[in-house]
């Protein structure tokens, strides 16, 4: 498509507005070339990135049960109907959401045909961290006899606060949580 555009001096010149699509040249044209490529790169890795922390969110998070959250700890467990092939457990998972570390304790209640069994569980946590599984002392086989867990509950628990002093040591701040017994099911 052209049109005409005529001058001062009178002269008149031919533009080229639109230039006519060349059947035997590429599409996109070259100099599109890399705006497209750099468009499709920067949506496909947006579109990995959001399925990478959607999969990083489910497949870590999905089995943990939130049971109560202390003074800015919370409490999470996995139940296990089967652990080596004949026991069913319990693993918590404890997260530390406050800028200082904390020193916990409390005691977890297992129920199974009439019969009781508790734990004393007892550890420090870091700033913003977590603790879980065995290492630290949070996995549970409370019947090794083969019967089933029935009521899972933790009571008596206790979040401190502890303190850095001055020669690099940690001790208990006087502020304390106590709460009674808390049945998971």
């Amino acid at each position: 498509m052209e049109t005409a555009l005529s001058t001062p001096d009178g002269a008149i010149h031919f533009l080229q507005l639109i230039k006519p699509i060349d059947p035997n040249q590429p599409f996109p044209p070259t100099f599109l070339r890399p705006c497209i490529i750099v468009l499709i790169s920067a949506w496909l890795l947006l579109v990995a990135t959001s399925v990478a922390v959607h999969a990083q969110v489910t497949s870590s998070d999905w089995a943990w049960k939130e049971i109560t959250t202390v003074d800015g700890v919370e409490f999470f467990y996995i139940y296990y109907s089967e652990v080596r092939q004949e026991n069913n457990g319990v693993v918590l998972k404890l997260v530390n959401w406050n800028d200082y570390p904390v020193r916990y304790r409390f005691r977890i209640v297992f129920k199974a045909d009439g019969d009781v069994h508790d734990d004393l569980v007892t550890g420090t946590i870091g700033p913003e961290t977590l603790v879980t599984g065995d290492d630290a002392g949070l996995f549970f086989l409370p019947f090794e006899d083969g019967r089933s867990i029935g009521e899972i509950g933790i009571k008596g628990y206790r979040i401190q606060r502890v303190e850095e002093s001055q020669d690099g040591s940690l001790e208990e701040s006087p502020v304390e949580t106590e709460l009674g017994i808390r049945y998971i099911f």
